[in-house]
């Protein structure tokens, strides 16, 4: 909540205005690649609307209530709704303020409920793309100007190439539980990845 927002209604109308503006980019993410003749699937970060939830639990709450939370985003859909209502049993006296903000943001993170358990241990976070995107943007604002699209091309090949140096063999530049995650993503998007 920032300062200024005199009333828990102003600050739950400022959130409400948030989410809608990231609901209609995702709405229009979803457009743009379905135009292509992709099949997509967008989802919001478990990790964010957790840590969003934390934010509002005192300290003396926030074990037990992480261990609520924990039902509903390890669950099927069916059984992450019944777990959400249970939460607003139990915590929606205490924080009125958690529970909208999980049935505001339950459309883009239903999505998430989808996959298997071995997917959702990979995609669970987008810090390692993160990382990458992030170690990409470095090494083409240290060129400045390349003289071709090849060169910058090369240039960000060879950084991804390098990323295992750059972090080291046992720092995570893969995603623990990845190759069955890989049979779980054949599966799920069946003709989409490439096998030989």
């Amino acid at each position: 909540m920032r300062i200024g927002h005199g009333t828990t209604s102003e600050a739950v109308e400022h959130l409400s205005r948030k989410v809608s503006i990231r609901q209609a980019k995702h709405q229009c993410l979803e457009r743009r690649i379905g135009a292509l003749g992709r099949r997509v699937v967008c989802c919001g970060e478990r990790a964010h609307l957790i840590r969003a939830s934390l934010r509002y639990a005192s300290r003396k709450y926030r074990a037990p209530l992480a261990k609520d939370l924990r039902t509903i985003y390890t669950a099927d859909e069916a059984a992450a709704a019944a777990a959400l209502e249970d939460l607003a049993a139990a915590w929606g006296d205490r924080y009125p303020a958690i529970i909208r903000l999980w049935r505001v943001h339950w459309a883009e993170f239903t999505p998430f409920l989808a996959f298997p358990p071995e997917v959702r241990r990979v995609i669970y976070s987008t810090s390692l793309i993160e990382s990458m995107n992030a170690r990409l943007r470095k090494v083409t604002r240290n060129r400045g100007q390349f003289p071709s699209e090849q060169a910058a091309l090369k240039v960000l090949y060879l950084a991804v190439r390098n990323l295992e140096e750059f972090r080291g063999r046992s720092v995570g530049i893969r995603s623990s539980g990845w190759k069955q995650a890989q049979q779980a993503f054949t599966i799920y998007f069946d003709g989409r990845i490439p096998t030989p």
